[in-house]
């Protein structure tokens, strides 16, 4: 039999140690396992804030980032066991939940959250749900209110006008339970100027709210601070566009003496039919 080689199975020994405590190290710290029962989260640096202030990252009550007005995303994607894990937004001062959620973390994936708009009261999420699509030459839109001034929760009448006289024709749809947390249900409008007399132009919907509480109208045409929609505006020329997902907020008036107010688009994309 030949002789051990004393010197070789030290080095053996040596490095069989050091693998063992390599890994042992990377298990600890939760470092280098991607794809070995580890996926990842992060949230999108296209994420935008129209508040001031901070938002705490905590998954499964963990605070494990900051987003701000300066850093909307996460500056590395975090590392989390496969499995389910609750994210919540959390309001650094108020320590008020602004939102929180469940996702399903896949080994070796990265989860990209879908970029949010954060009002200083709720962070409204872009919805990439690609089944969410509207009929051929019609779009989807829904809302949320933007507006301080206006109630909590608002019912929506939708109306078609044009320049014909400022002829009015009859309500297009009713809209219920706009508030100021999330985004409403979508509604599907088709093309405006299929709704009106040959020759009309303008054409555009119009917006007319009231206080889901007390009925009391607070927006109207009468009152000249109503709402309308536009997906595109060339001069007096209104061009509609059609397959459109839109994500719109219902903000105050341009002025004190414009008080009509335009939907401002927070999140589209053009569906693909």
């Amino acid at each position: 039999m030949k002789p051990l080689n004393i010197t070789s199975a030290f080095v053996i020994l040596v490095v069989k140690l050091s693998a063992v405590i390599v890994l042992s190290s990377s298990c600890s710290k939760g470092e280098d396992l991607l794809g070995v029962g580890y996926g990842s989260v992060s949230f999108s640096p296209t994420s935008t804030f129209s508040a001031p202030g901070s938002l705490l990252v905590k998954i499964d009550g963990e605070t494990r980032d900051t987003l701000t007005p300066v850093k909307p995303g996460t500056a590395n994607a975090i590392l989390l066991k496969a499995g389910e894990h609750k994210i919540s937004l959390v309001n650094e001062n108020s320590k008020q939940a602004i939102t929180d959620t469940v996702v399903h973390i896949q080994p070796g994936k990265e989860f990209i959250m879908a970029n949010f708009l954060y009002t200083g009261t709720a962070a409204l999420f872009n919805d990439n749900d690609l089944s969410h699509k509207p009929d051929k030459d019609s779009l989807l839109v829904r809302f949320v209110t933007l507006d301080a001034t206006l109630p909590d929760v608002m019912n929506i009448d939708i109306l078609v006008y044009y320049t014909l006289g400022g002829t009015q024709t009859a309500l297009v749809k009713k809209m219920p339970g706009v508030s100021k947390q999330q985004f409403s249900n979508y509604i599907q409008l088709p093309d405006p100027n299929s709704l009106v007399p040959a020759g009309a132009k303008n054409t555009r919907y119009v917006l007319e709210g009231y206080n889901a509480t007390s009925n009391e109208k607070v927006m109207s045409v009468s009152q000249n601070n109503m709402g309308y929609i536009q997906t595109n505006m060339t001069g007096t020329s209104i061009i509609w566009t059609n397959n459109l997902v839109l994500s719109m907020g219902i903000g105050p008036g341009a002025s004190a003496t414009n008080k009509v107010r335009q939907p401002k688009t927070i999140f589209y994309r053009i569906a693909a039919q």
